[in-house]
Parts: C-alpha cells; structure tokens; sequence
C-alpha cells in the first residue's frame, strides 16, 4: 500500500483586497500628513467639498506626501532616481490644477426653451440675469411667430 504524497494544488487564488486610504492606521504620520493636505484643500477651496473634488483633494495630497517622502530621502543621499521625482512633481501639479478645474466648474443652468412662452419668474429670483446673445435670439423668435 503506497501513501499519496503529492500536494494538491489549490482551485481558486486569495481573495485580493483593495486598499485604501480608510484602511490605513491613523496613527501613522502618513496618515496623518494627508488628511491635514485634505483639510489644507478643504479649507483653500471654500469647506464642503463634492465627492468628486474630495476624491481629487485627496489624489493631490497621496501625490503631495509621496513627493515629499522622495525628497526627503534625496537630502538624506540615497540614491533615488530624479526622473522619479520629476514624475511626483509634475503629477501634484496636475492633479492640484484638475481640483481648481472642478472646483471652479459650476452647472450649466437649464434654459427654458422658446416653445414654451414667456419664462415664469418665480424659478429664475434666485438667477442672476442672463444676457446671452442666445436667450435673445430665444425671445425674439417667440415674438416673431404668428
């Protein structure tokens, strides 16, 4: 009677668990280093912040403490390449001008189409007036029709 000694080799692979920012400790210094960036983003750009300008503060501060890490172990004299540094560098500029992008970009207000008639004034108190060329061209259409 002979023993099976061979091993078996697994069916399936381990689970693969995304990290993320939530799951870091927040005891740690790199924790805490990006959400005082965020707060910093937060604080610059007026308080609340959308999901989406959260998600690109807090991109920008990743960016930020990963440049600054690079850096410091520039000045300590490891040996670090610079084109890696360049990289962070160029990436935190990118990604701080795409949060000023979102953060400056504001919804497009509807326009009340030119079929409809007059505008009713009671959605439009709170709307500054508009002086597009096009909204003229809206009214003066709905005058010239029979």
């Amino acid at each position: 009677m002979s023993v099976d000694t061979t091993v078996k080799r697994l069916r399936y692979r381990p689970k693969v668990r995304l990290l993320t920012l939530a799951s870091l400790d927040g005891r740690t210094k790199a924790k805490r280093t990006i959400k005082q960036r965020i707060n910093a983003y937060r604080v610059r750009y007026g308080g609340q912040l959308t999901a989406e300008q959260a998600a690109a503060a807090e991109r920008a501060a990743v960016l930020a403490a990963l440049l600054e890490h690079q850096q410091v172990r520039m000045l300590r004299g490891e040996d670090i390449g610079l084109q890696g540094l360049s990289w962070f560098t160029v990436s935190l500029r990118h990604a701080e001008r795409d949060l000023e992008k979102l953060i400056e970009r504001k919804p497009k207000r509807a326009r009340w189409p030119s079929w409809m008639g007059r505008k009713p004034r009671e959605l439009y108190d709170d709307v500054e007036e508009n002086t597009d060329e096009a909204d003229e061209a809206d009214e003066a259409a709905a005058t010239e029709t029979p």
